[in-house]
This record gives structure tokens, C-alpha cells and sequence, in this order.
């Protein structure tokens, strides 16, 4: 431990070195990120769940099928609208089936196990095209000659959207501007993604660009995010919003040494 401190601040000290004339603009492209705030603590085998302006009448579901028994635990998000809530006893490992408005049909996924996805996690709100060229402007998505707002319309299409982060699962229609507000895991190098289904029997499970750690945008967690850590530090480079909440990984508010070394620390396990 004592050896990665010594070996980031050797890089801060070079780095302070450089003449105050070199500082640059920021990497990345500014894309609309808000930290809410709201923090919840998770412990192992357990799901968060939370739902964003879901429709009332408007039925989300997440089917999680035991791979060893094949029992089916159904996760919905009528009871979680106003504030997160949880579902415990998930103690092995599912298949994870996105369904929407009880449609019958759905799109099944990847095994996935909750006994390692304790810890903290946390609010945020983001604008989808901002992250994912999968999202129009307002957060619809073009189908098979349909535009889906992830509700039922009039001509009676119906989708679903949940965007998952470790144990957190956030069922969403997008607001009008096209923004989601949703649960991520503060955990280092946890990718967070997003489930779509459609009554056209089709769907996708893809990333969205927000990673803990990953300051620079380039989809992985390295030492590259260290030295721009470190760079924001000695003021060279100068963080937007979610850079400064992608690199504070321990969320005690500031991104400083100390977040280096945990991302250097989580680097070299």
C-alpha cells in the first residue's frame, strides 16, 4: 500500500512540474450528468430496485430464473417509485428476462450472481443520447418503423427500459428532455447497462458509458485514469461533472490522492 502511495505522488510531483501554460481543455465531450446525491448501502444476494417515471399504469418486470433449481423470482417496480427498495435472498445463480407490461415474452440474458455486488450505490441523472447512439434525442427509440417511448401508446406498442449496475436495477421511461434518473454502483470498474424490449419481439442489452474509475472515457479502468486523476490534481487538466464523480471513488466528495491510489489499488489486485 505504502508503495502505491510513494509511486502516485512521484507522478503528482512530475506532474505539478509541468509549466501552468499546458493546462487543455477536457477530454471528453461534456454530456449532461447530474450525482443526485442519494446514497444506499447493499449487502450481498440482495437487488435494488427503483422506478423513474414509469408510467401508473404501466407494468415493469425483471424475471431472475435460479439456474440450479429453475425458480423464477420476478422482480417489479409498482412498490418503488417514490424511493428505492430492496428484494433479498438471491443466493445463487440467474438468468435475468426483461418483460414489460406483463407482455408474456421477453429476452433473456446472461447468468449473473449478486454475491459480490455489496457496497455503496448511488443517484444519478443523465441524458441518454449523451451515452448511447441507441437513444433519439428524447429518449425514444426507433423500431421496425415505430417510434417507442417506453410506455404503451395509442396503437397499443408497448417497451420497456431498466438499466442495471451491479445489484441495481431502475425501470425508466425517459422525461421529456429525454433524461433518466438511476441507480449505479460506486464500485471501481462496474459497467452499467441497459435492457430494452419491445413487442415486436425484439430488444437489446448494451453499455452505457459510466464506469467508476474510468475518467477518461476510453471504456476501461487503467493506469492512464490514474495520471488524469492526478493531472486534475496539480490543476493541468480540469475536470466536467461526471469526471469529477467517475474519479471520486471512495464518494467522500473531492477527487484527490487518495481516490488514485484506490484506482491503482483496484489496477493491481
Amino acid at each position: 500500500m505504502n508503495k502505491l502511495i510513494s509511486a502516485v505522488l512521484s507522478v503528482i510531483m512530475a506532474i505539478s512540474a509541468l509549466s501552468a501554460a499546458s493546462v487543455t481543455a477536457n477530454a471528453a465531450e461534456s454530456r449532461t450528468f447530474e450525482a443526485i446525491g442519494d446514497e444506499v448501502q447493499v449487502s450481498e444476494n440482495t437487488v435494488l430496485k427503483y422506478a423513474y417515471n414509469i408510467p401508473t399504469d404501466y407494468v415493469y418486470k425483471v424475471r431472475f430464473k435460479d439456474t440450479d433449481t429453475l425458480e423464477s423470482l420476478d422482480i417489479t417496480f409498482d412498490d418503488c417509485t417514490s424511493s428505492a427498495a430492496t428484494v433479498t435472498g438471491l443466493d445463487g445463480v440467474y438468468t435475468r428476462l426483461l418483460q414489460a407490461h406483463y407482455s408474456g415474452s421477453g429476452n433473456a440474458y446472461s447468468t449473473y450472481s449478486f454475491s459480490e455486488t455489496d457496497g455503496k450505490y448511488v443517484k444519478v441523472k443523465i441524458k441518454l443520447s449523451d451515452f448511447s447512439s441507441y437513444f433519439n434525442e428524447d429518449g425514444t427509440v426507433d423500431i421496425k418503423d415505430h417510434n417507442y417511448n417506453f410506455g404503451a401508446d395509442e396503437d397499443g406498442y408497448y417497451s420497456g427500459l431498466v438499466i442495471a449496475s451491479g445489484a441495481a436495477y431502475t425501470a425508466v421511461t425517459p422525461d421529456e428532455k429525454g433524461e433518466a434518473e438511476f441507480y449505479i454502483s460506486a464500485q471501481i470498474g462496474t459497467i452499467t447497462w441497459f435492457l430494452t424490449h419491445f413487442n415486436v419481439g425484439n430488444g437489446t442489452i448494451d453499455k452505457l458509458d459510466i464506469k467508476m474509475g474510468d475518467v477518461n472515457d476510453d471504456f476501461s479502468v487503467d493506469i492512464t485514469d490514474v495520471t488524469d486523476v492526478m493531472k486534475n490534481i496539480a490543476g493541468i487538466d480540469k475536470f466536467d461533472s461526471l469526471q469529477r464523480f467517475l474519479s471520486d471513488v471512495n464518494l467522500d466528495g473531492i477527487a484527490d490522492v487518495k481516490d488514485a491510489t484506490e484506482i491503482q489499488r483496484w489496477i493491481c489486485r
